[in-house]
């Protein structure tokens, strides 16, 4: 067998040609950057849903939150929605040219999506969109992984027009 790093959990072959782990060389190498496309697209879509479900305010621009662009590099626009309740955490997302997303929860915990995207990792960006909806409408919970003290309050949502 040859050494095929395509190769993934959906494809019924082995990964990496049968070994039980990469070769070296598929560390740091990103073969096909562009299976991560969708993320912008799904972020698009979830950002979207957010600003129609929930009452919040949003702000764009790569100057809403510089630390995701000196964590994670290159980012072709940022957005922030911040609730309307003082005690409920805000939620940044950027775009990032990779292609992938990053996301600020409240003022502290940041993700990547993907998380790495080397072909060691052979990540699937279907699991990182699931990932992403996740960690985000966990926040609209007010789940405490927001950051700040205490547990940050749900966020409101709109009143659907009836």
């Amino acid at each position: 067998m040859t050494d095929d790093v395509s190769a993934g959990p959906s494809s019924g072959r082995p990964r990496w040609g049968g070994a039980s782990s990469p070769p070296d060389d598929a560390y740091g190498r990103v073969t096909d950057p562009e299976r991560f496309r969708p993320l912008h697209v799904a972020a698009d879509g979830l950002l979207a849903e957010l600003v129609r479900d929930f009452e919040v305010d949003r702000t764009d621009g790569l100057d809403v939150d510089p630390a995701l662009s000196s964590v994670y590099g290159e980012h072709l626009r940022t957005s922030r929605l911040t609730p309307q309740s003082p005690t409920a955490a805000s939620v940044t997302i950027s775009w990032s040219a990779f292609p992938g997303v990053h996301v600020r929860l409240g003022g502290g915990r940041m993700h990547a999506f993907p998380t790495c995207g080397c072909d060691a990792c052979d990540e699937d960006a279907d699991e990182a969109i699931q990932l992403l909806r996740e960690v985000v409408l966990a926040v609209t919970r007010g789940e405490p992984e927001g950051g700040g003290a205490g547990r940050p309050s749900p966020w409101v949502r709109r009143r659907q027009a009836g």
